[in-house]
């Protein structure tokens, strides 16, 4: 009897667990609103490298994104992270149109990885600044 007990609880337990709900969430109007802001964030540096002795460096890449969240007089100002713009030598931002700007490291901490750039608001082209926008 205390085993037939059991078996009920078991299965109540089963029947109570089993039943889920499924949510779909239609993202199209944020990714529309949103995409505007994001860019990709491209780091040209030096990486060197020590072999048997020997120390190298080379050319190396890397790339992130990052957000638009203001403007001055001069500039778009950009949030990154750190680890993307880190020992830059050339950094570049490319918008959603496609076109490509030079940037600058205005701030950065690493403790936060976070950084702030900035693009000079005479290299962006009317065109890709009717595209973007800051979030």
């Amino acid at each position: 009897m205390e085993k037939m007990a059991e078996e009920n609880a078991a299965a109540a337990l089963v029947q109570q667990t089993a039943v889920a709900q499924t949510t779909v969430t239609d993202v199209t109007e944020v990714v529309k609103t949103v995409m505007p802001s994001v860019v990709s964030v491209n780091n040209k540096y030096v990486e060197e490298m020590s072999f048997w002795g020997q120390k190298y460096s080379s050319e190396a890449v890397s790339t992130g994104s990052g957000i638009i969240v203001g403007q001055n007089d001069t500039e778009l100002l950009l949030v990154t992270n750190y680890h993307v713009v880190e020992a830059a030598e050339e950094l570049t931002v490319q918008f959603c149109d496609a076109k490509q700007a030079q940037a600058q490291l205005k701030g950065a901490d690493s403790d936060k990885d976070l950084a702030v750039i900035a693009v000079q608001l005479e290299d962006i082209e009317s065109e890709t600044m009717g595209a973007i926008a800051i979030a």
